[in-house]
């Protein structure tokens, strides 16, 4: 007579609850430094706006900012990396990619919220109008339509306090303050594309109390508008990466 076999057969893996915007918050920063460290790797192939940069950096560079990372060293790349994902269509790495700049953005204007964003995009929709109204520019004698004006009142309706909280409902106006980031990024770039026009220093997101970089007036614009834009960038991006602190936020205003 055979003897029966048994087979052990192991306990299921307990099903581990979806993680809470609170923990996927604290995870970013951790993301964030393996994707810096991940820069130093032979063989990357820089992206369209890394390519603009005619610094270069040694793999200890990165190594050496992982934990804080100079806006001004690695964002191109992230960029890039984000326009990768979205022209592919891989909505998980635009996630991912959203989740890694806005980790290392935030640190480098302080806290910013529905208030600030909507105060600096409000700036914004203003010089839009202005051009659309030709009030900066008198001397034309026509009206023109600019095409930024209905994408920045979308913007400030998007964060505004009856603004929707559902995530794909901010994805239009995220990838609009996206176009205009890449846009400010060219533009400061190409400040430092030839030697004769090298007439300023770089600047820096760390903080410097002694000896700053000194800025041309032509860098220290574009600068300037790229901070704002990164405030109401990184604000868009709170919204669309953890909706569920969105609704308890926007309930709470009176």
């Amino acid at each position: 007579m055979m003897k029966a076999e048994y087979k052990r057969v192991s306990p299921a893996p307990a099903e581990q609850p979806p993680k809470t915007d609170v923990e996927r918050i604290g995870d970013q920063h951790a993301l964030m430094m393996r994707y810096v460290r991940n820069l130093a790797k032979p063989g990357r192939k820089p992206g369209a706006l890394e390519r603009l940069d005619p610094r270069t950096f040694d793999p200890e560079d990165y190594e050496a900012m992982a934990f804080r990372p100079d806006l001004y060293v690695i964002e191109p790349a992230a960029i890039d990396d984000l326009e990768r994902a979205k022209a592919e269509g891989k909505e998980r790495h635009v996630e991912i990619m959203r989740s890694v700049i806005r980790a290392m953005s935030w640190p480098s204007h302080g806290r910013t919220d529905d208030e600030v964003a909507s105060a600096l995009a409000a700036g914004f929709l203003k010089q839009a109008q202005e051009r659309s109204t030709g009030h900066a520019k008198p001397q034309t004698g026509f009206e023109f339509a600019d095409p930024d004006l209905a994408e920045w009142t979308r913007v400030l309706n998007a964060l505004g306090h009856d603004g929707s909280c559902k995530g794909e409902a901010v994805e239009k106006p995220t990838r609009f303050v996206e176009a205009q980031i890449v846009g400010a990024w060219k533009e400061l770039l190409g400040r430092f594309q030839k030697k004769q026009r090298r007439d300023s220093e770089w600047p820096t997101s760390y903080p410097v109390a002694i000896d700053p970089p000194k800025l041309s007036p032509a860098v220290s614009e574009v600068n300037e508008r790229l901070v704002k834009l990164r405030h109401i960038r990184d604000q868009l991006y709170f919204w669309r990466l953890y909706p569920k602190h969105c609704m308890y936020a926007k309930s709470n205003i009176k």
